[in-house]
């Protein structure tokens, strides 16, 4: 078994493509579109790259079988914010040994180390804005939009290797009543009326200039949460472009006082559902299948 770098277009096809291969028969994993996974890891195309870089390596036996993959990361606005020497791994794929994952986590870690990073956390891909964290634990159905999944021995993998944990993650499941029982309403419309702040929602003709609100607000709301590195204005719009597409306006929520925007909420149908029934996540004809479930 080696550990070969990715260092050209073909390998980064390989690696992109290893996952697919990986969760072949696991009815819970949901193939992205492989067109946007070049995208998130391709630095002429995701302005992430603008401050970080990032080395991907596959896992190749001597008969030429892929079995694993990884990606190391330096995140340069990360280390400017926290004023730390963390370096992340990401994209992180294994079949279930561990000799093959322990050589992976060695590569990443190698590469780190020689930027003088004296930490390495994970996994990040690439970065906490981004889809991070390693399932432990969910309740038997697929992730949700931008959540990570894995297989369960991947817990056993990281153990092993000598990892310990750094934060929890945790996603919440909602559901039940159409709307809020009345009493909730109630006090909601009272707390508006004595601050003071009016609900709007997404004006989609205004599309640009919605966006431009949230970049205000976005990165001083979220300065205080752990890990968090603020999206640069090319991340945001970059972003935005992405989202377009699937935003439904009445689920995107401004909260004004006056002519300032204090807040606002983003809600987004869970793409994942449709993304679940186009297993080879190339776009044709696989962008039919989706397309069909989305409807």
């Amino acid at each position: 078994m080696e550990i070969v770098p990715v260092t050209n277009g073909r390998g980064l096809d390989r690696f992109i493509a290893f996952p697919y291969d990986h969760y072949r028969d696991d009815p819970l994993w949901v193939p992205q579109l492989r067109r946007d996974i070049y995208t998130l890891l391709s630095p002429s195309k995701n302005p992430f790259f603008q401050h970080a870089e990032a080395q991907y390596w596959i896992a190749r036996q001597s008969d030429g079988r892929m079995v694993g993959r990884i990606g190391a990361i330096k995140n340069d606005m990360h280390n400017r914010e926290h004023q730390d020497r963390v370096g992340f791994y990401g994209f992180f794929e294994s079949i279930n040994d561990q000799t093959v994952a322990n050589a992976l986590w060695d590569t990443a870690a190698g590469w780190l180390k020689q930027r003088s990073f004296d930490t390495m956390r994970g996994p990040m891909s690439p970065s906490v804005n981004d889809e991070c964290g390693l399932l432990i634990a969910n309740n038997g159905t697929p992730p949700s939009l931008m959540m990570p999944y894995n297989f369960s021995y991947y817990q056993q993998l990281h153990e092993r290797y000598g990892f310990t944990k750094a934060k929890d993650l945790l996603a919440y499941d909602g559901g039940g009543a159409e709307s809020a029982p009345e009493r909730f309403l109630r006090l909601g419309r009272r707390a508006l009326e004595r601050s003071g702040v009016k609900l709007r929602t997404l004006d989609m003709k205004r599309f640009d200039a919605e966006v431009e609100l949230i970049k205000k607000l976005y990165n001083s709301a979220w300065e205080k949460n752990w890990g968090f590195v603020p999206l640069t204005e090319a991340e945001i719009d970059h972003l935005a472009k992405q989202l377009k597409p699937i935003v439904v306006p009445d689920l995107v929520i401004f909260a004004e006082r006056g002519s300032e925007v204090v807040g606002f909420a983003v809600s987004l149908p869970d793409f994942n559902l449709a993304l679940l029934h186009n297993r080879s996540g190339r776009m044709f004809p696989g962008i039919l299948k989706v397309l069909w479930h989305a409807a």
